[in-house]
């Protein structure tokens, strides 16, 4: 079934939406840590560029977010509860597709059966609208008999090509759930 998986956009888009969180989740962690900036400038500094004298600037600075602690507290834990949430909306995307291919191979072979069973119904009446003609050849069946056995053929075999198309139908659902439906639009 994992293979279903890579297939989905759905569960890709809910994959990367897992990611996405899960980054925000790290830089409000990060914002716990201290801040090191550093600082330089270099240059000519005077009123005229002949009476200039060379300058320079050296700085580093640090700063503790302490009076922040309750605000970083709370969006980390409401980042912890988002990363929860995207993982439980991921596993309910992976088990609806699960589910939906399952479904789809199931129908498939419902649809098949049925396919199989409404080929055995057309033998059988051909088969009796045989034996009724040559019953009315024999003079011992009626030509009513005849007719009937010929509507219930023609009824026989429309259903017949109804399960057809239910069986590609079915074929149909079944590479959508799986994902590859392209593929199968080319065949």
């Amino acid at each position: 079934m994992k293979d279903i998986l890579e297939w989905q956009s759905d569960v890709e888009v809910a994959r990367q939406q897992l990611e996405v969180t899960q980054t925000e989740r790290t830089v409000q962690r990060l914002e716990f840590l201290p801040k090191i900036s550093a600082l330089a400038d270099y240059g000519p500094s005077g009123l005229t560029p002949d009476e200039a004298n060379n300058t320079y600037t050296v700085g580093i600075q640090a700063s503790m977010p302490i009076f922040e602690g309750g605000l970083r507290s709370s969006r980390i834990k409401e980042a912890d509860s988002l990363v929860k949430e995207k993982e439980a909306y991921l596993k309910d995307i992976e088990t609806h597709v699960e589910a939906e291919a399952m479904n789809a191979v199931q129908t498939l072979q419902m649809a098949r059966a049925l396919v199989r069973q409404k080929d055995a119904e057309v033998l059988v009446v051909e088969q009796q609208l045989s034996l009724l003609k040559e019953q009315l050849t024999m003079g011992t069946g009626s030509e009513v008999d005849v007719i009937d056995a010929a509507a219930r053929l023609a009824s026989t075999r429309d259903q017949k090509e109804e399960a057809a198309a239910t069986y590609i139908l079915s074929q149909i659902n079944l590479a959508h759930a799986l994902g590859k439906i392209e593929d199968f639009i080319e065949k």
